[in-house]
C-alpha cells in the first residue's frame, strides 16, 4: 500500500509543484491556505480547498499513472469496436483527460474545475488518475490527503521558482515522468511580520 504511492504521489507532487513555479497566482492562493493549515482540525481537508483543486488539475493533466489495463471480462462493443473477451484493453488517463470533447480548455491548467462548487459538474469517468469502479486505488483518498498535507508543509515554508523557461516532457515509463530532470529552485519564503 504504501510503497505502490509512494513513487505517484512523488510524481504527483514533482508536476504540481512545476506546474506552481509557473503560475504565481495559484502559488499565492495555496501559501496563503498553508499558512493558516492546521492538521489537528477534525474537518482540516475542507480548508485547503485550492491545494486540493491544484493537485486534483495536476493528476488530470499529467496522471501519475498514464495508462491503464484490463481484461474484457466477456464480449463487448465500445464505439462499433468489437472487444473479445479475454482481449486486453487499455485505457489512458492521458488522452481521457484531455479530450476535447470532455473538457473546457483540455491542455490549460484550470484548477477552478476542481473547487467544490465546480467539482459536481465534472463527469465521473472523464477523471480517473485513479482508476474507476471495482478496480479504483485503495490509496486513493490516502494518497490525496498525503499530497494536500505534504505540499501545503513545503509552501508554508519554501517559494518555488523556475530554473528555466523550458518546459518537461512527459515520458510514460510506468509512472509519468519528466525525460530529464525538473529544475526548480526553493527558497526559504519571508513572511510578513
Amino acid at each position: 500500500f504504501i510503497l505502490a504511492g509512494h513513487e505517484t504521489t512523488a510524481r504527483a507532487l514533482g508536476w504540481t509543484l512545476h506546474l506552481l513555479s509557473r503560475q504565481p497566482e495559484y502559488l499565492a492562493r495555496l501559501q496563503a491556505e498553508a499558512d493558516a493549515f492546521d492538521v489537528s482540525q477534525p474537518r482540516w481537508a475542507d480548508n485547503l480547498p485550492w491545494t486540493r483543486a491544484v493537485l486534483e488539475e495536476t493528476m488530470r493533466l499529467f496522471p501519475p499513472a498514464p495508462t491503464m489495463a484490463r481484461t474484457a471480462l466477456a464480449d463487448d462493443e465500445v464505439g462499433g469496436q468489437k472487444i473479445k473477451a479475454g482481449a486486453t484493453v487499455i485505457i489512458s488517463p492521458w488522452i481521457l483527460q484531455r479530450h476535447k470533447l470532455l473538457w473546457d480548455q483540455p491542455d490549460a491548467f484550470k484548477p477552478e474545475r476542481f473547487l467544490p462548487e465546480s467539482r459536481k459538474s465534472i463527469d465521473r469517468y472523464a477523471y480517473i488518475p485513479f482508476s474507476a469502479g471495482p478496480r479504483v486505488c485503495i490509496g486513493a483518498a490516502f494518497a490525496i490527503q498525503e499530497a494536500m498535507i505534504a505540499l501545503a508543509a513545503i509552501l508554508r515554508v519554501a517559494e518555488v521558482e523556475a530554473v528555466t523557461a523550458v518546459e518537461p516532457r512527459p515520458v510514460h515509463q510506468i509512472t509519468l515522468r519528466s525525460s530529464q530532470p525538473m529544475r526548480l529552485r526553493l527558497r526559504a519564503r519571508r513572511k510578513p511580520a
